[in-house]
């Protein structure tokens, strides 16, 4: 793969075909193409109760909820460890 975009070009999917036609490469026709490949649902499941879910209770994670909830929103901080800080914790020490 050569990068033809410039300074940060971002490739978001490799995909392998025996086809000679590209992928679609259009906004309206893509999202659909992909979630089709990819085997799921036409749209995402909303879940009510919330105005943000943050997951991963490190610095920055730390940082969205607490900014968040002071600004009234309910808010859903996500953490599969015993602290908080990620690297920064008490846990980690890093």
């Amino acid at each position: 793969m050569h990068d033809l975009t410039g300074f940060d070009g971002r490739c978001d999917a490799i995909v392998f075909t025996k086809g000679t036609e590209p992928p679609p490469n259009s906004s309206d026709i893509l999202p659909v193409w992909r979630r089709t490949l990819l085997g799921l649902q036409e749209k995402p499941t909303l879940e009510s109760g919330y105005d943000l879910v943050v997951v991963g209770g490190g610095y920055s994670g730390m940082g969205a909820a607490i900014s968040a909830a002071r600004m009234g929103c309910k808010v859903a901080l996500i953490q599969d460890r015993p602290v908080l800080g990620g690297n920064g914790s008490s846990e980690v020490r890093v």
